[in-house]
């Protein structure tokens, strides 16, 4: 994204990112692995552990210790913010605006 005009770079984060993000791992994929019989609780775990995963590629050229990091620490985030958010508003829209804005703070430290 460096080099690309700062409003192109935040609409990236938010239509992407943020936004598809957690329509994908707090709202589909729970209900589609309760659909083949897991619990909610289930659901919930595997979704955290599958946006950990699904981060492991944006660190794995930076080394193994970078990436388990990563996969350690978007995890947590999905276990401790983004998660209980979306329990607690039953919308995916309150855990897009807190990854807006942990991705915006990401963003302006490293490219500003």
């Amino acid at each position: 994204m460096l080099g690309d005009p700062p409003g192109r770079s935040l609409l990236t984060l938010v239509a992407v990112t943020a936004v598809g993000e957690e329509v994908l791992f707090r709202g589909l994929l729970p209900a589609l692995v309760r659909s083949v019989g897991f619990s909610s609780v289930g659901a919930r775990r595997i979704a955290v552990l599958a946006f950990g995963v699904w981060h492991l590629p944006d660190a794995a050229p930076d080394g193994p210790l970078t990436a388990i990091g990563t996969f350690m620490l978007t995890s947590a985030a999905a276990a401790v913010v983004f998660e209980p958010l979306r329990r607690r508003t039953g919308s995916v829209f309150a855990p897009a605006a807190a990854h807006l804005l942990l991705n915006g703070c990401g963003l302006l430290l490293t490219e500003w």
